[in-house]
């Protein structure tokens, strides 16, 4: 029983939560090399990130992070690039960078890289109309509510914190100055951003033109299509289908790839929907009833459950106490 419960503790522990865009690359990640692991959602659209043993986890508040062998791994790459150190065996998410594979894999991971899902997120709520994303479904109302509760009231929550845990004065103050620069993204921003977008998503539907047709020559018999750069699914691939799904879920996936715009990248987002490791970890995330309502309501309960079991027993303590009295 020992060794059971130690070796459950030896397993990576994955900080994350279930909408958070960057969350989803890591537990793709882990359900594509199969690393067994331990998960504890943070439920940040409720705070959590912010409390004080988070802070002292990663100081910059954020998930995914991962805890293992007394190591803290912060940030969704760094977290895949981890899981190739210890499960080498099998297909590597990051290939050699020597071999043809490894530099096309980090010439699309950076150029996919460069995209600000961020701006994307927060733009597209503001200014829906503008830009044609009328069909911006109830993932991003939330997020909108969100955002503006997080601004006002982790703001207020965390200078109070600064306060009364010196020790993390300096990550509350950091924090709270991230959260001072969000807010409405300039229409002009999110324009810039959409523009380099376009172009981003015209090398990957020329480099998935490419890829078919170099494996249509080579192996015109198997019914197995390539992913971005090759047979094998890679942290590019990772970072392809995590923007793809969310750019569906704000509303830009017909300005980007549907309707003929890009075909290759809409059939390739077809094949990843089916793939059972994204089913596993992704397909739900951008909904607001799984991945934002359910996971506050959890927080809500697990929070009141000590306080709703001390009244019982003090319910019943009076309960007895009075029977005994008659």
């Amino acid at each position: 029983m020992l060794e059971e419960f130690s070796s459950k503790m030896s397993l990576p522990l994955l900080y994350h939560a279930e909408s958070s865009f960057y969350s989803q690359r890591a537990r793709l990640g882990f359900a594509e090399k199969g690393v067994k692991h331990r998960r504890y959602h943070v439920t940040h659209k409720a705070g959590e990130n912010l409390l004080p043993w988070f802070m002292r986890i990663n100081p910059k508040g954020e998930v995914p992070v991962v805890e293992h062998d007394k190591r803290i791994i912060i940030d969704s790459e760094a977290i895949l690039d981890y899981l190739d150190q210890i499960a080498p065996e099998g297909a590597r998410l990051t290939p050699d960078m020597s071999s043809k594979e490894g530099a096309k894999v980090h010439r699309f991971k950076n150029l996919l890289k460069s995209v600000n899902i961020g701006i994307l997120m927060l733009g597209s709520k503001h200014h829906a109309q503008e830009i044609g994303a009328v069909k911006v479904n109830d993932f991003n109302a939330w997020l909108g509510h969100f955002v503006k509760l997080k601004l006002s009231k982790g703001i207020r929550i965390m200078k109070w914190y600064s306060r009364i845990y010196p020790d993390l004065k300096f990550a509350y103050d950091a924090k709270i100055l991230t959260y001072d620069k969000k807010g409405g993204i300039q229409l002009d921003v999110l324009l810039a951003e959409i523009k380099h977008c376009q172009e981003v998503f015209d090398e990957i539907e020329a480099q998935l033109v490419q890829v078919i047709q170099e494996f249509n020559e080579s192996a015109p018999s198997s019914e197995e299509l390539p992913w971005l750069c090759s047979q094998t699914f890679t942290i590019a691939d990772i970072f392809l289908s995590t923007i793809l799904h969310r750019l569906v879920s704000i509303g830009l996936d017909e300005k980007f790839f549907r309707r003929g715009t890009r075909p290759h990248i809409e059939a390739y987002y077809q094949r990843v929907l089916q793939r059972p490791s994204f089913r596993k970890t992704c397909l739900y995330s951008n909904r607001a009833l799984w991945a934002l309502a359910i996971p506050i309501l959890k927080y809500k309960i697990k929070r009141t459950a000590p306080y709703v079991s001390i009244i019982g027993v003090l319910g019943a303590a009076f309960f007895m106490y009075y029977k005994h009295r008659r």
